[in-house]
């Protein structure tokens, strides 16, 4: 594994801690004051980060500030996706979600060819290592916001900046 460097910031209300490796990519975000949590468990016991450059934190909070100020749909930004090629699939997946508009689990589901994997995309999702960019608080369920591994309430936040009124969704 080649994760290198780290950083945590904010962006407008939102503490994130980053990840990257070598060469500038992305590897994960998290929303929180908790670095990374089951990620960073996955990784070999005593391994460690440094303080990412100036350079790779600044570009990604002008993503970042880009989005949530709306001069931006979804950020673009170096990524890597580290998961089984079923989560990539799913990621991917939401990249085919407009900014501003929803989608089911079955959707999704039914989208990479899998459409009774529900529970299966479901914990793709929870396990999406970079929230945002692969815009997985876009996804709800049939009967209501379903989850999101940071919290309702920051999903709340994201729909309500892409103008997705929470409160008046109907089912």
């Amino acid at each position: 594994m080649s994760l290198r460097y780290k950083a945590t910031f904010r962006v407008k209300d939102f503490l994130f801690t980053a990840l990257w490796d070598e060469d500038g990519r992305l590897w994960h975000l998290t929303f929180g004051a908790r670095p990374a949590g089951a990620f960073l468990n996955r990784l070999p016991k005593g391994y460690s980060f440094t303080e990412a450059p100036i350079s790779f934190k600044k570009s990604l909070e002008k993503e970042l500030l880009a989005y949530f100020s709306g001069q931006t749909k979804t950020p673009v930004y170096p990524t890597f996706l580290s998961g089984s090629s079923f989560e990539k699939r799913v990621w991917l997946a939401l990249l085919e979600i407009p900014f501003g508009e929803i989608r089911t689990y079955t959707w999704l589901a039914q989208k990479i060819g899998s459409p009774k994997a529900l529970r299966a995309v479901g914990r793709a999702l929870s396990k999406n290592p970079l929230p945002i960019l692969y815009p997985c608080h876009r996804i709800v369920a049939k009967s209501g916001l379903g989850g999101f591994s940071s919290g309702l309430e920051i999903k709340k936040k994201l729909l309500t900046i892409e103008g997705i009124h929470v409160n008046s969704l109907t089912f």
